[in-house]
């Protein structure tokens, strides 16, 4: 079996969904998208009728006074330069406040605009398109053994090592950049050097930290050793890991946030030796897979890197898969339960296609049932991640 065939079976595990601050999405396509006055109803993230502006950004700016600003990712076509681009917009449209530049994963910035450019950018021939930079929020035994992890640990020496070494890491293991809200480095399960790399998109800190937690469950589920108690030993014990941290404090972020995690991680593979990125995020939005985002991975997917993604918590309602987990060449992974915990079936809360243009996601269930892992902060605990006891149907979002 190939490294990264190998290291990507140890993130399917990591299958804990996530949500964005927007509610189900459980709008019909064909149907024109009209701005929810009720805050449970997020648009699909779609653009049916074919302008440069995405459906939920115009049922935004359809509430929105001339001088509003909204979040928005702006995408370039190849026919102009990010940078001759971005300073065409400004000459344009009037300044304005740029968050990200894209020049990898996407061509285009995330920036702060007012509803009155945002209208005028549909002007301008080289904007491909413009999409509301949504917000990003996450979620989260038995399961080694019912999910045939142990086995194939047992039977193909599947440990993530591959240096040789297995009490140093290095890019020579396998190695999983853990896309989320961090990594807590100083937990007995991960310390030891295991993070060989770190990027804060959020605090700008430069050493690895936690400060929700979610982020050290799915890395200790993908790679930790199992020092503070074998049974909760990760998938991948042997495997290094790379935190990039793109959700704060409350598990949340953004789009453009994520993309750029996506693009620092494909710029950063080789440095690293980088090969599967974990995305346990997203939007409950239903998506088409043309978002920015989706194209990100599709793009680090192009770069050689497996993306595991999760599919999201917005079910049981179907066409519920929203970005990234509408990315074509994505792993979009459910959330199932193993028969230790009355199994096996899929998770009530685990989303469904089909995609919003029609395509089967998710692609495979893996582990996402009352899982427990690393507990961050806490030296050696442990904390499970069950199925959430209530629907994401409001603002009102919870992670354990």
């Amino acid at each position: 079996m190939k490294k990264k065939h190998v290291v990507a079976s140890a993130v399917l595990a990591t299958s804990m969904l996530l949500t964005s601050l927007g509610g189900v999405s459980g709008a019909e396509p064909g149907k024109k998208l009209q701005q929810a006055k009720n805050p449970d109803f997020a648009p699909a993230m779609v653009n049916e009728d074919n302008n440069k502006l995405f459906d939920n950004l115009e049922s935004i700016l359809s509430e929105k006074q001339a001088s509003d600003k909204i979040e928005v990712i702006v995408r370039f076509d190849d026919s102009m330069a990010n940078q001759k681009a971005h300073e065409a917009i400004m000459n344009k449209v009037g300044k304005f406040e740029t968050k990200f530049t894209f020049d990898k994963a996407i061509n285009g910035v995330a920036a702060s605009m007012s509803k009155k450019q945002i209208q005028q950018l549909e002007k301008l021939p080289f904007v491909k398109s413009v999409e509301y930079d949504a917000p990003v929020k996450v979620f989260n035994g038995t399961a080694n053994t019912w999910f045939g992890t142990e086995k194939a640990r047992a039977d193909y020496g599947l440990t993530g090592n591959g240096d040789g070494n297995v009490s140093s890491y290095s890019k020579d293991d396998q190695v999983v950049a853990v896309i989320d809200t961090g990594i807590d480095a100083s937990h007995v399960d991960l310390d030891e050097g295991k993070v060989i790399g770190w990027k804060d998109l959020v605090n700008n800190r430069t050493t690895p930290y936690d400060d929700q937690g979610h982020g050290t469950h799915v890395a200790s589920t993908v790679a930790g050793d199992g020092d503070g108690n074998p049974t909760h030993k990760g998938v991948a014990p042997g495997a290094a890991l790379v935190g990039v941290k793109v959700l704060d404090s409350q598990g949340s972020g953004s789009m453009s946030t994520v993309t750029a995690g996506i693009e620092w991680a494909v710029e950063n593979k080789d440095v690293y030796g980088i090969e599967v990125l974990s995305l346990s995020l997203g939007t409950p939005a239903s998506s088409d897979g043309t978002d920015s985002t989706s194209q990100a991975v599709n793009n680090a997917v192009d770069a050689g890197l497996v993306a595991i993604v999760a599919a999201g918590n917005s079910g049981p309602s179907k066409k519920t898969v929203g970005s990234p987990g509408a990315a074509e060449k994505a792993i979009t992974v459910g959330a199932g339960a193993d028969v230790g915990e009355g199994g096996f079936f899929l998770a009530y809360f685990s989303s469904r296609g089909e995609t919003a243009d029609g395509r089967i996601k998710p692609d495979i269930i893996a582990p996402g049932y009352n899982l427990t892992a690393a507990q961050a902060n806490s030296g050696n605990g442990y904390v499970p991640i069950r199925a959430p006891a209530w629907r994401p149907l409001s603002l009102q979002v919870r992670s354990h």
